[in-house]
Order: structure tokens, then sequence, then C-alpha cells
């Protein structure tokens, strides 16, 4: 059902249950008011139950969705009383405690002293009004015990067994009456009246009556669905009545049928001897204090419950509230353009939510029903059970994505390493590492032998300072240092193509030193080191944009010219066997050598593809012919190591085949590789944000960001021009260079999408463009 907003003066947030509520609300326009909330609109009515025992109606005021599960232990009947008409059973309960208060005093009682030990003692003897008294306040009582009792709900009575009070207020009341019967018990002994002994009997059966539904009336009002005025009043009359018994049982001499000296030795407890009266104080003593804590909960924190100390959202079922935000075109049915829009509002990417929906819709039917929603999202919702809806289902979409593309997020790669890297000795380590490195000719020539020892040292130590600057997850930091790493090792005589080889060496030594690394592994080092270490070194060991911008038609005409060669691929092979590598998981892959010389050749036409469209600037088609390769390597277990085996061996080849292959063209084909091939296939599950960017930097038609493009840039994500010129400020400071180009920009917000993964294109960027304090503001990780 669907209604319009009604104008009515009703505390929102009120529960509702049953179905002739709704059909009353509807059919009877002067009674609507006191039953629908204001500004409610009603959203759906949940199953009948066939024992009419439970019907709730889920209602959703304009801030938040109040859902109730479970149902009624009862039903409407008499429960509707307290509902509109809830002053004849407050009525009642106060009658029934002041007449409990009038019997305490010996009202309508014949009043007999005689002298005990201790002094003369009052017994009470009753009368006909007695009597009638008697039974008339646990009538009245029993009478608001059932009008409650009708509107008590099932997971609200769970919830309030599982706190303190109600077990301490049961506790209290049977030891008030056990008090009293045996202060009467005894007085009755000493006095001798054997005809009032059975009389008495029948009193304490009452008194105990009484107290049981005092008991129950404290406990299920807490769990009936009741109006907050209800539960207002009635916990004041209560606090007033126990105050009044236990003050007035500490102070008032002359009471009927108490010795205030008299004490009772417990035979099984030989060291404890307690007065009867004093034990009735106490314990209404603390009924007191546990009804001053409702008091300020229901009076002054007024969504609060009495003893629950919580407010009302908090106790109701999330994933059905969660249902109901998101079920906006059918109620009973979440369908994906729902799902999406409410997503897409809190700022999660289309991947992850398409994901996320996949996991829901089962059945692939496109529709989830309640019982799969709640399936689906039962544990991750338990077990963060504070979060927010938005945390919750960014949480949910990001565990789905991660599934569905095998692929873990930058958290769990960086918990993966610093994990692995603990058990690792970087002494033995750094020497396996050294060994390995220095298995390729060209690497062996530049290090002196003598000074081997000291060498692995230094590898040891340089893996585990660039891990260790990457705990905090400063990026910007680790990424400087890694560019000062780069421009020291300018002097060295490094070439960049030794990155490759000892990124290679790194995952066998590993592979060594682990006793296998998974796949998994090796995606998280590949990812974290290639991203985070490689690129930011070769920023300082090269000049970088001089040689990005000459790159492309040199790398395509070469590699032209070598595809041209009959015998390419055979000798590609032959310098990848050389190398060494991880051939058996290689053989697991291909079935022969035919089969791998086919998909070796099919890749060196890819490379040629991509070079086109960067020669023509299409900056995002180029990348989308990679990463459309990169789902098809890690199902097929094609391992980061492989690529890096087929990039140093391809340099090989052109070597060997006798093409113009000189210092700055293996540079090149190194930068190429790393920054178009490697890098685009290892972050392809990051990329949702860097894909944007690509296509505003395929349009732009040049390579050079000035204000105006930016600004084309920032309305592409809903960016207003203030904030525009924050993050026009922040790129140059960045930067550090008089001209940004477009990489530089790709580069920046691929790597914020890479660490926030889930986020829209949009929420990346405008998170960019935010106002920071001047201590927050990031320095340069672009800079030379």
């Amino acid at each position: 059902l669907n209604s319009a907003a009604l104008p009515c003066k009703v505390m929102p947030g009120t529960i509702l249950s049953g179905n002739n509520i709704l059909v009353r609300a509807f059919s009877a326009g002067n009674r609507r008011n006191s039953i629908i909330p204001a500004n409610t609109r009603i959203t759906r009515v949940g199953p009948i139950n066939t024992r009419q025992k439970g019907r709730v109606l889920v209602v959703k005021p304009k801030e938040r969705a109040y859902v109730l599960s479970g149902h009624l232990l009862s039903g409407m009947r008499w429960g509707e009383l307290l509902l509109r008409k809830k002053w004849p059973v407050l009525l009642a309960i106060f009658l029934g405690l002041a007449l409990h208060v009038a019997d305490f005093f010996g009202v309508f009682c014949n009043i007999v002293e005689f002298t005990g030990e201790t002094g003369v003692i009052r017994l009470r003897m009753p009368t006909t009004l007695s009597w009638i008294m008697w039974i008339t306040e646990t009538l009245l009582l029993g009478i608001a015990v059932y009008c409650v009792s009708t509107r008590v709900h099932s997971k609200l009575l769970r919830m309030t067994f599982s706190t303190f009070d109600p077990w301490a207020i049961i506790a209290c009341v049977l030891r008030a009456w056990a008090a009293k019967a045996f202060s009467r018990h005894f007085i009755h002994l000493a006095a001798e009246h054997e005809r009032e002994v059975h009389v008495y009997l029948l009193e304490l059966l009452l008194e105990l009556a009484f107290m049981v539904e005092l008991s129950s009336l404290l406990i299920i009002t807490e769990a009936a669905d009741v109006p907050k005025d209800f539960k207002r009043v009635f916990v004041g009359i209560c606090f007033t009545y126990s105050v009044i018994l236990a003050a007035v049982a500490f102070s008032y001499p002359y009471l009927p049928e108490w010795d205030r000296e008299a004490k009772l030795q417990l035979d099984f407890l030989f060291f404890v001897s307690m007065t009867p009266l004093s034990q009735y104080i106490g314990a209404f003593q603390v009924i007191a204090a546990l009804l001053a804590k409702a008091a300020v909960s229901v009076l002054i924190y007024k969504q609060d419950f009495m003893y629950l100390r919580c407010h009302y959202d908090i106790c109701l079922d999330q994933l059905e509230a969660c249902f109901v935000k998101l079920a906006v075109t059918d109620p009973s049915i979440l369908i994906f353009d729902d799902f999406s829009t409410l997503l897409q509002s809190w700022g999660i990417s289309e991947d992850h939510i398409y994901a996320g929906f996949n996991r829901l819709d089962v059945d692939q039917s496109g529709r989830v029903s309640l019982a799969q929603f709640k399936v689906s999202l039962r544990d991750i919702f338990s077990r963060y059970p504070g979060a927010s809806d938005h945390a919750l289902f960014t949480r949910f979409c990001q565990s789905a994505f991660e599934d569905s593309m095998s692929y873990a997020s930058l958290s769990s790669m960086l918990a993966t390493v610093f994990g692995q890297w603990r058990k690792i000795r970087i002494d033995q380590f750094g020497k396996l590492l050294y060994r390995n490195f220095t298995r390729h000719r060209e690497i062996l020539s530049i290090f002196k032998r003598d000074r081997m020892r000291t060498q692995a040292l230094l590898f040891g130590a340089f893996i585990h300072a660039a891990l260790d600057s990457l705990r905090d997850k400063n990026f910007t930091k680790t990424s400087l240092e890694m560019t000062s790493v780069g421009l020291r090792h300018r002097h060295y005589g490094i070439k960049p193509q030794y990155l490759c080889l000892f990124q290679l060496s790194i995952l066998n030594t590993l592979d060594d030193q682990l006793n296998g690394l998974s796949l998994h592994s090796e995606i998280a080092w590949s990812v974290v080191w290639t991203n985070f270490v490689t690129t930011s070194f070769l920023r300082g060991l090269l000049h970088f944009d001089e040689i990005r911008s000459e790159m492309v038609p040199t790398i395509l005409e070469l590699l032209q010219q070598a595809r041209k060669k009959e015998n390419c691929v055979k000798i590609l092979i032959k310098n990848m066997k050389m190398m060494g590598g991880p051939r058996d998981s290689i053989q697991a892959v291909f079935r022969d050598e035919e089969h791998e010389h086919r998909h070796l050749g099919v890749l060196l036409g890819y490379l040629e593809q991509v070079l086109r469209k960067l020669l023509e600037n299409k900056i995002a088609s180029a990348r989308q012919t990679i990463r459309l390769a990169a789902k098809v390597h890690w199902d097929r277990k094609i391992l980061p190591r492989y690529m890096l085996t087929f990039q140093h061996a391809m340099a090989l080849t052109f070597q060997e085949m006798g093409l113009f292959f000189p210092q700055e063209t293996e540079t090149k084909w190194m930068v190429f590789m790393h920054c178009e091939v490697l890098e685009i296939l290892l972050l392809e599950p990051f990329a949702g944000t860097q894909r944007k960017v690509e296509e505003w930097a395929s349009n732009l038609g040049t390579d050079e960001v000035d204000f105006k493009a930016w600004k084309s840039l920032m309305q592409l994500a809903q960016v207003d021009d203030k904030f525009a010129e924050v993050g026009w400020e922040r790129l140059h400071t960045h930067c550090s260079k008089p001209v940004v180009q477009t990489h530089d920009v790709i580069k920046l917000f691929g790597d914020k999408g890479m660490q926030h993964s889930s986020w829209s294109f949009e929420k990346v960027i405008q998170d960019y463009c935010q106002l920071l304090p001047p201590g927050n503001r990031d320095t340069s990780f672009l800079s030379h």
C-alpha cells in the first residue's frame, strides 16, 4: 500500500501492528490521527499469521525506516485500548498500587496490639472491607497485565530479558515478599492466634499474586508496543510507589505485622543473620533505583526504552530497514535500478554495485526477495553491528567485487605482503636475492665480488625500508622516498631495464623462501612493488616526460620490424627458456610449445594495436585493449613473473635479430612495458576511476593540461568551480613542474581510485578537491 503523508500529530517512529488497525485507519478518517504517526508513508504490511498472533505493519517516516521483525504474542483486540485510550489502564494501575499502599498501613483492618520480646507489636486482623480491597487491587493489576500483554512483541521481549534490570526486578520482588512472609509468620506464631494462621496464609498468596503481577508489568511494558506517554506515566507511578514503601518501612514505627528488632538466623548459612524489615526496605530501594534509571530514559531521552540502553532504531531489524530503504519501486522485491540509485548516492562505484547485486541475486532473475536479501547480508551485518548502512554496503560490494575478480583490495594486498615479509629473515633473503639477481650475466658486471655480502645486506635493507614506508599508508611519502633513491642511482650506472630483472628476482626469491608463491600472493607483491616502488624509482632515475613523449613511434617501428621476421617468436621462446623462471606453472597453462608460440604471437599483435592507438592519442582505447587481456591472463594463471620474463626476453630478441636497439631504445621499451602494459594489467580491477580520466584525456587532443582542460574534467565529476580551483592548486603542488601532462593526471587519480576502489569516479574527484587544513596538504609524488 502506498499513501501520501498523513497530517497527524502523533510521535513519529511508533511501530504499529495488525491489519485491522490499517483497515480502520483508512476506513475511519476521524480515528486515523491517533493511529498513524505524523509524516508517515505506509510501505507494506507483513504476512498474516493464521493464528491471529502477529501482523507487523512496516511504516517509513521521513527520516528513517522503522521495521520490527518478529510478531505480537497475542491479538490486537484488547491492545487497541492502549493505542487509543490508554488512561483507563493507567488508572487501573494507579488504583491497584494505591490500594496496596493503603493495605501496607492496615487500612480497613482491625489492629490488635500485644507485647513481644522487643516491645509492642501491632497485629492486623482482616475485615470484609480489607478482603474486598485485597481482591480489588489484585484484579486491577491483573487487568493491566492482560491489556499490556496483548501488545508484547516477541523480539522486544527477548531483547528485554537479555538485560540485567528485569532479572533484578524479579529478584527484588521475591525478596520483598519473602521478607514480609517471614515477618508475618513469626508474629502470628508469637501471638498464638491459631485461627488467624490459616487466614494469613491466604493473605500471603494474594500478596504473592500481586507482587508477581507487579514484576510482570514492569517487564512486559518494556517489551510492549505501547505509546511513549503510557510508558512515561507508568514509570512515574511505579517509581512513586516504590519510594513510598521504602521510605515508610524505614521511618514509620507503627506498621502492622513488622517486628523491627526481630532477626532470622539461617541454619544452612550459620554466619548470616537478617532482619526481614531491612530486607524489605532494601528490595524496594533497589526497585526504586532501577525505576529511576528507567525514568531518566523515557523522560529525558524521549526516544529510549526503560531498560534497553539504546535508541529505537538501533533495536529494530537493520536488515529489514535497509530493504525498505532500497525497495522503492516494489516494497516486496528489490530490483537493480533501486539498488543502484541509492548506492550511487553513497558514492559506490558501478563495478562494485554490479558485483554486489549479482551476489544478492542468487537465481539471476533480476529480482531479490527479502529472504534472499537477509541470507546474503546476515553475516556482514552481524559482524559489524554498529556500522552505518553506507559502510556495510561498501564493504559488502567490495567483498563481492573481489570474489568476482579473484582479486583482493589494496588493504588486503598490503596485509598479505607485510604478513609474508615478517616470516622472512632479511639477511638470508638478501643473500638469495643477490644470487638470483646476478644469475643474469649483464647484472654481474656492475657488482664487485668482494662486496657480495655487503650488497646482499643492502638489497634486503632496501626492500625492508620500502615496505616499512608503506605501513602507515602514506603513499605520497613512499613515492617521494623512492623517487629520491632513483635520483641517487642515476650516477651508479644503473640501467632502467635492470628494474625488471630485480623485480623478477624478488618474486623468485620469495617463491624459494616461502616454499611457493600463490597467484594471490604474487599479484599482491607485484601490485605493491610495481605501483609504489618501481614507478616512483623510475621517475627519479629517468627524465620521464621526455622519454614518454618519444617512446610510442620508436617502439611501434621496432615491433613492426621484429614481427616481419619469421623467427621472431622462436627466438623469443628460446630467450625466455634461457632466463629460467616459473616454467612449471607456465607448462601447466600451455599444452605445448606450439600453443605458447601462438599465444606469444597474439600478444605481440596486441602490443602493436596498443601502440597504434597511443600514437593516435586514443589512450582509453589503448588501455582497454590491455585490460581485456588481463582477466584472461589471471584466469589462466599466467603470472606477473611471466610478463616480466617476456619483457626482458623480448629486449634480448631485438638485439639477437640484429635490429637497431641502442640503450635509449631499450630504455623506451622498458618504460612502455612498465607503464602501458604491466601496470595496466596489474591494476585493472582498480581502474574504474582511471578509465573515466583516460576517456577525458583521449578527448583533449593534447598532452598538456591547462585550467580549461582541468575544468572540463571537474564538470564530468560534478565539482563546483570553487572546489575545481582548489583541486587545480593541489595538482600543481603535487606535480611541482610548470606544465602538467595528461599522464600525470591519469596516474594521480588512478592511485586515488586504487586506494578507494569502491568509490565512484565522482566521489574520488570530489574528495581530492576538498579543502584541507594547511598541516594536512600533500607534498609532491610526481616531482623529480
